[in-house]
């Protein structure tokens, strides 16, 4: 059974915030530095009374409607996030109400970021060929930009808000998931991480993150505190370890993948992944200029600008590498149908 990815799109923000409008925020910031670290010009920041459920429903929508089809005819709703509107419920079940799906209708969550929508593709494959299910509404979606202190540069100029939706099944169209590689280093959990919110660490609702974390003695654990050398080390030698593993097991090398569509990282974490790997420039996807670091939605948002400007089409192999919080890793192939 070949289960597919058959339609996307997206929702990003409409407020958007420019390098130039930073830089006026902060003179001291070099924006022309961080341009040439991250890659980024500017980025799509969601309203104040905007959440990533608001930006999936509406992501959601447009699928069903490029689609050609109505909640009716989807048998399961799964959402990635780690910016849930509530402690609880999961977002998942935001959308199914939202949308008037079946009470018959699996919905649940998934708690990743970056690598979510590899992973995310794992598990529906999985309930597809296992008969359990026929067709999949797979949301990503992240307004990380409620996690980031505003004086804080490094996650600031990198970091945009934005939402995906695809739907899953089977197909001999469109975009084939193939064989998958999974990775997880939970020792390295806190080279990226929100200290509070959860049961350890308790945050009452109604406080907003006002100030950077810094070293071992954060100021404030509401907001994100990112070990950014530690990351990019440490998936600079993971991640292409897993490409060649995954390649190898399959008979391939670099050279019979058509295009390698990564996580937008930065432009840094990617210019080493290519250097790595040895990649060809032509076949390298960097596309997060205007966008930023989209987390969950990071793929398939360049996934969807990549077949509308005609860079993929039928025939051709792609590899999709995820990576992120956790720390986690997925990579799978992917067979370009009709």
């Amino acid at each position: 059974m070949r289960v597919a990815v058959t339609h996307l799109s997206s929702c990003l923000p409409d407020s958007v915030v420019t390098n130039a409008d930073l830089m006026a925020e902060f003179p001291d910031w070099d924006m022309a530095r961080m341009a040439e670290r991250t890659g980024v010009h500017s980025r799509h920041i969601a309203d104040p009374n905007q959440t990533s459920a608001d930006l999936g429903l509406t992501a959601a929508r447009r699928v069903l409607t490029e689609a050609v089809l109505t909640a009716d005819h989807i048998d399961a709703i799964v959402v990635c996030s780690q910016t849930h509107d509530y402690v609880m419920p999961g977002n998942s079940a935001l959308l199914h109400g939202a949308l008037g799906m079946r009470d018959d209708t699996m919905a649940f969550d998934l708690t990743l970021a970056c690598s979510g929508f590899v992973y995310g593709l794992a598990v529906i494959r999985g309930l597809i060929m296992a008969g359990t299910i026929s067709r999949a509404l797979f949301v990503t979606g992240d307004t990380y930009s409620r996690l980031i202190a505003a004086d804080d540069r490094s996650v600031r100029c990198l970091f945009g808000d934005g939402a995906s939706a695809v739907i899953v099944e089977a197909s001999d169209a469109g975009l084939g998931i193939g064989p998958q590689a999974f990775g997880t280093s939970g020792r390295h959990f806190d080279r990226f991480v929100v200290w509070s919110g959860g049961c350890r660490v308790g945050r009452p609702p109604w406080a907003a993150p006002s100030s950077r974390v810094t070293g071992d003695v954060p100021e404030d654990r509401a907001t994100i505190a990112m070990d950014g050398m530690g990351v990019l080390s440490f998936f600079g030698s993971t991640v292409p370890t897993a490409i060649r593993s995954l390649l190898g097991a399959n008979g391939l090398v670099v050279n019979d993948i058509d295009r390698f569509v990564f996580h937008q990282a930065s432009l840094l974490a990617l210019q080493s992944l290519q250097r790595a790997l040895r990649i060809p420039d032509d076949r390298m996807v960097i596309d997060m200029a205007d966008t930023g670091n989209l987390v969950s939605a990071s793929l398939p948002v360049v996934l969807q600008r990549e077949i509308d400007r005609g860079a993929i089409c039928a025939g051709q192999r792609i590899l999709l590498a995820g990576f992120g919080v956790g720390l986690s890793w997925g990579v799978t192939l992917v067979d370009v149908g009709r």
